[in-house]
């Protein structure tokens, strides 16, 4: 486990700053779906990254990858969206299992990182 670059309320400040400016670019373009989607996830993937968390990093760079795939060849939202959304919740209800209590075993070398 890594430890933050930054501290949370540092990393929160600076998501939500890019949430406020590509909100702006939103309310310009006036392109909202699914453009919104895109909006939240490079906020939620910048604020992960941001305080170390490295795996929740990746799966929403993956989960907005899969959503533009989408979007891009055209398929149905009313399939793939729900499905998209199910794997995600059973996601984070596995990781929150996952974890021992809530406390994560750390091993000696990972103290040393």
């Amino acid at each position: 486990m890594k430890f933050p670059y930054l501290s949370k309320r540092r990393a929160d400040n600076i998501s939500n700053g890019i949430f406020l400016i590509l909100l702006g670019i939103l309310f310009y373009t006036k392109m909202w779906w699914p453009s919104i989607l895109f909006v939240l996830g490079i906020t939620f993937g910048l604020r992960q990254y941001l305080m170390g968390r490295r795996l929740d990093f990746f799966v929403t760079v993956a989960l907005v990858a899969v959503l533009g795939f989408i979007t891009l060849i055209g398929m149905a939202f009313s399939f793939f969206l729900p499905i998209l959304l199910m794997g995600t919740g059973f996601y984070l209800v596995w990781r929150e299992y996952s974890f021992h209590n809530g406390v994560v075993h750390l091993k000696r070398e990972d103290l040393n990182d």
